[in-house]
């Protein structure tokens, strides 16, 4: 059994994301590698708003560039994968 002290201590060195960022995130850590506009895509957000979440969950080292891709447009792009991965 785990004690609630472990559990809260645990809780406060993850970072804290709202919850676009937390969609985001899971759309990458279900289906990684994947590119912004795939997580656009499966999400329904603006690609905006998805390059500006996946922006802070790099800075927030949550994610890392595994590679790059053509997407559907043809133009290259990069793929993203939980740091855990």
């Amino acid at each position: 059994m785990i004690r609630q002290t472990s559990i809260t201590a645990y809780q406060a060195h993850q970072p804290k994301i709202g919850p676009q960022e937390e969609l985001v995130y899971s759309v990458i850590t279900r289906y990684a590698p994947v590119s912004d506009l795939d997580i656009s895509t499966t999400t329904m957000l603006p690609i905006s708003s998805v390059t500006a979440r996946r922006n802070s969950l790099v800075k927030k080292g949550m994610i890392i560039p595994c590679g790059i891709k053509k997407n559907r447009t043809g133009h290259t792009s990069t793929k993203w994968k939980p740091q855990n991965a």
